[in-house]
């Protein structure tokens, strides 16, 4: 690594990070000091900083479960200021300006989702958005260096014109690949072409949570943007490993990112009227709906799918979201329930599916794939289901966009979750849509404060022609006095199942009581808070990732647990009493 030049004059001594002040038996909200705003200001000028409260009220927003700032407990941490750098060196001057004052940062992107948001008071936060460029596309070694706010849809309309694409991953097109790939997940349903994103992370800027600015493996040298690693131990598995850090361990400014090889049309050309977008196939580009009878045959052709190459992408989505993404109202989908008129695609009996998009280079490449998708399904027990072309066309554009996402949660309730999180290999397949059926059937079928449709939810996709990938969609009932603790008893139980009878990797196990809770045997949650007090020793940057001593309910979970599920009724209860106290 190579530190640069911007490092110089530091010997900064930080302030004190204490918590606020308690006043009352009430933790009071602290406030930026004149010293700390004014600096900031200098750093960013009048229109790049702002404490104006219904700005800051826009910034507090929770998208994953739709709350309104203030309606629960969670929402009333808001961040102290909204800072807009231009570029790397006034985002250390921040960090820098923050250590000095005593002051917590969170940098975010897009802030597609959740995790943008600040965890603590005192906490200011960084919005991206204008560092939006892409830096350099470099088509000979299928690469773009990018900063944070390119979204997968910018940079997928660059890249397509020089024969590449982006990872894009399933939040669609308006996240952001930096973010993702220093900082999050990375999972996404082109995963088979694209891969997971912690491996298309090549070399990155950083802005450590100490304030130096260090560029990372190849870019340290000077060299281009080509490769984060070296000889010695994997630095990527440290600033994000799995699921990374979530804006706990400092700020990443520009990536090199790898793209991977597209042979279809330079441009999408979109037909139809928004929201249901599709793009015309063609015999370069075709498109495959697959049903089998049992869970069996898509493990089974998932296999030979993956091994021959012969399917681009690959993804799995419930009937009932097939039905919000091809209708343009909730209304418009539910009259075609009522009256028996759904498409095959949107019909529970046909759940147990493979979506197959097959993009070629040549007529003869395409003839290729069709035989050889057609034998693999034909070998497994499956068949293809008959599809509108208008609908053919909408399905096509969302699996090579990744923009299922926000179709998918139009179903309205007010609370949406998303769960369990497997990532492991494809021969859990059976198993684990059968484990959330069984453990949403109660749910479904007698309290019906979930919504009707596929028993399981499950999207699923494969993954870098080796792994599978699976979360099921939980979406409640509108009145929430039913059902507003039965959406976060389910997710306790999957974490409880998962617990006792492991189905793979819990992929949405982020945070310090999740590492506390499964990373225990294994030891990561230490080597997490090592890693953070080295990097961070003032843990000014904000976020999720474990620092300080264990959560007390991680250690209280073995009890809690016993608790909880050996006593359903008392489980509805605790729920329901949480939800009353937050309100």
């Amino acid at each position: 690594m190579d530190l640069a030049s911007a490092n110089a004059g530091g010997g900064i001594r930080p302030a004190n990070f204490a918590a606020p002040e308690v006043k009352g038996g009430s933790k009071s909200r602290s406030r930026l000091s004149g010293a700390a705003r004014q600096e900031l200001i200098e750093i960013l000028g009048p229109r790049g900083f702002s404490d104006d409260p219904a700005v800051i009220a826009g910034y507090a927003w929770v998208t994953t479960t739709g709350g309104t700032p203030s309606s629960k407990q969670i929402y009333k941490i808001r961040p102290e200021a909204i800072l807009l750098p231009n570029s790397t060196e006034e985002v250390q001057a921040i960090v820098r300006a923050c250590l000095r004052h005593g002051v917590k940062y969170r940098a975010h992107s897009t802030g597609m989702g959740s995790f943008s948001g600040v965890t603590q008071e005192g906490v200011v936060s960084l919005d991206l958005r204008r560092m939006d460029k892409i830096v350099e596309m470099d088509q000979r070694n299928q690469l773009a260096v990018i900063e944070p706010y390119v979204t997968a849809a910018q940079l997928q309309a660059e890249a397509m014109k020089v024969g590449l694409t982006p990872h894009i991953i399933g939040a669609g097109w308006t996240h952001s690949p930096l973010a993702s790939a220093t900082s999050g997940g990375g999972i996404g349903i082109t995963g088979n072409h694209t891969g997971y994103n912690a491996r298309n992370l090549m070399a990155w800027e950083w802005v450590t949570p100490e304030g130096d600015v260090v560029r990372s493996g190849s870019a340290g040298a000077g060299t281009g943007w080509f490769a984060g690693e070296g000889p010695g131990p994997g630095f990527r598995g440290m600033i994000r490993g799995q699921a990374g850090a979530f804006g706990s361990l400092g700020v990443f400014t520009r990536i090199g990112y790898k793209l991977h090889p597209w042979a279809g049309p330079t441009s999408l050309d979109h037909r139809g009227q928004h929201p249901q977008l599709g793009i015309p196939l063609s015999d370069t580009l075709r498109l495959y709906q697959v049903a089998w009878p049992d869970w069996k045959g898509p493990r089974d052709a998932a296999y030979e799918l993956m091994a021959s190459n012969a399917a681009t992408f690959i993804v799995r989505l419930p009937p009932d979201q097939y039905g919000w993404i091809l209708y343009s109202t909730n209304r418009e989908y539910y009259e075609h329930v009522k009256n028996g008129t759904l498409p095959e695609v949107a019909r529970t009996e046909n759940r147990i599916s493979w979506t197959l998009v097959a993009v070629s280079g040549s007529q003869a490449e395409a003839e290729w794939r069709d035989r050889t998708i057609r034998s693999i399904v034909e070998r497994t027990g499956g068949r293809e289901l008959d599809l509108a072309p208008e609908h053919a066309e909408i399905i096509a554009r969302n699996s090579i966009t990744s923009c299922y996402s926000p179709r998918a949660y139009r179903s309205g309730p007010r609370q949406v979750l998303t769960s369990v999180g497997v990532y492991n290999s494809v021969g859990l397949l059976p198993q684990v849509v059968q484990t959330s059926e069984r453990l949403m059937a109660p749910y479904k079928e007698k309290r019906h404060t979930f919504s009707e449709g596929s028993p399981e939810e499950f999207w699923l996709w494969l993954s870098e022609g080796r792994h599978l990938w699976g979360e099921n969609i939980v979406a409640c009932d509108n009145d929430t006095s039913r059902s507003g603790g039965d959406g976060f008893a389910f997710v306790l139980q999957t974490m409880d199942e998962n617990s006792r009878s492991p189905l793979g990797t819990a992929a949405f196990a982020l945070g310090s009581l999740f590492a506390d809770i499964y990373g225990q045997r294994f030891g990561l949650n230490r080597l997490m808070r090592k890693i953070k007090s080295e990097f961070d020793p003032h843990s000014a940057a904000d976020g999720i990732y474990p620092s300080g001593k264990p959560e007390m309910t991680a250690r209280m979970w073995p009890l809690a647990r016993l608790l909880l599920f050996g006593i359903p009724a008392l489980l509805r209860l605790v729920m329901r009493i949480q939800l009353k106290l937050g309100k």
